[in-house]
């Protein structure tokens, strides 16, 4: 659809000027399909051919100021793999893709980019059910699915499922399987679903959620990743301390070192939000050491990816040669952060203020019986 000029409403071509685009936009190598009589309305099927083919094929491509959705003469031939060995990425400004690879590819090896930027398995394959109408059997979808790592009930390890549609769970520490029943898993989804959707969340809502989710699944579940990931890259709102966002971010650097290592090259908002959090902290003296040991994780990703003369490149470069001989406190810190006890996680997260801890327990508590009620997460 267009807009009209000197309006502010939204016209849909007629089928004429729709065949007179596609037409337009045809090569010798892709022809789009005619039909006898332009100036009457396609066949239906017609239509649900292209839109077929759209939905599909087309990558979204927001190179412009609105989102638009782009077909390749190569580019839409890729196949999909959840551990890809490229990535596609738009650039603002620019009427073309680029597809970038993440690792040394061998000769004659296949290319594969991810369909999706999901953090675990049952929600990467929703979203392909729902675009591209299939479903994954890779390798990293039918092994253990790390990104769902819970607290397993019947000792201090971690139990991990297995599988897409008969799922197991085993304790990587016991054995046994670690898990009653996986509601509260499905209840929490559907909450950190809604802070995604929304516009505007508060920064309350999100602390406190990420704590509750702590409390029932423990720190290395996919949700607490993502609901760190997107506080560090809201806008500061005076609610966390310089502390909470070093806490943020090595929840977010460890787990895509140790659970996924290809996710920084593979989810563009990862280096986003450490970027934020090291913009955050530099204004704080005492957090010299989590700056410098930030950058320095960052920095041999964004070389290896974006190339030397990239700003993040250089930017995170600097930060990291600050003070090339300081102890690195994240090396060796390794799962410390995000195995703290659920008392010390909520100290670092709600130390500013009384007030601020106060609303934020009152969620925990208000979230606790919601979920035990089996209220619908959606209106919360």
């Amino acid at each position: 659809s267009e807009m009209e000029a000197g309006t502010d409403t939204y016209r849909t071509p007629d089928a004429a000027e729709f065949v007179n685009i596609l037409q337009s936009h045809g090569t010798p190598q892709v022809p789009i399909p005619s039909i006898p009589d332009p100036t009457t309305p396609p066949p239906h099927e017609w239509f649900k051919r292209w839109s077929e083919v759209l939905q599909v094929n087309a990558w979204g491509f927001s190179a412009f100021e609105d989102d638009h959705r782009a077909l390749f003469l190569l580019g839409s031939f890729v196949n999909h793999s959840c551990s890809p060995n490229i990535r596609y990425d738009t650039k603002q400004g620019r009427n073309d893709a680029a597809f970038t690879s993440l690792r040394d590819i061998l000769p004659g090896e296949e290319l594969t980019v991810s369909y999706s930027h999901q953090l675990c398995t049952p929600l990467r394959h929703e979203e392909m059910r729902y675009d591209r109408r299939f479903t994954c059997k890779c390798e990293r979808c039918v092994g253990v699915d790390y990104a769902r790592a819970r607290r397993c009930k019947d000792c201090e390890g971690f139990t991990y499922p297995t599988g897409i549609d008969d799922v197991t769970w085993k304790c990587s520490t016991c054995g046994g399987p670690g898990v009653e029943d996986e509601k509260d898993e499905k209840w929490l989804t559907l909450l950190t679903q809604t802070h995604m959707e929304l516009e505007e969340t508060t920064e309350v809502n999100l602390v406190a959620d990420l704590l509750f989710t702590i409390q029932v699944l423990g720190s290395r579940h996919w949700i607490v990743m993502a609901l760190a990931e997107h506080l560090l890259t809201i806008p500061e709102r005076g609610g966390i301390t310089h502390d909470g966002y070093a806490y943020l971010a090595r929840i977010v650097l460890n787990w895509s070192l140790e659970v996924y290592p290809m996710l920084m090259l593979t989810r563009p908002l990862i280096v986003q939000a450490l970027n934020n959090c090291i913009a955050k902290l530099q204004s704080s003296d005492k957090q010299t050491l989590s700056i410098i040991s930030l950058a320095k994780h960052i920095y041999p990703v964004l070389l290896t990816f974006r190339g030397p003369t990239d700003p993040d490149t250089m930017g995170m470069k600097a930060v990291a040669a600050m003070y090339p001989s300081a102890s690195d406190p994240l090396l060796g810190f390794a799962w410390a952060a995000c195995t703290a006890r659920d008392d010390e996680c909520f100290k670092m997260l709600t130390s500013s203020s009384p007030g601020f801890r106060d609303l934020v327990r009152k969620r925990i508590t208000f979230l606790r019986s919601e979920m035990e009620k089996g209220s619908d997460a959606y209106e919360l």
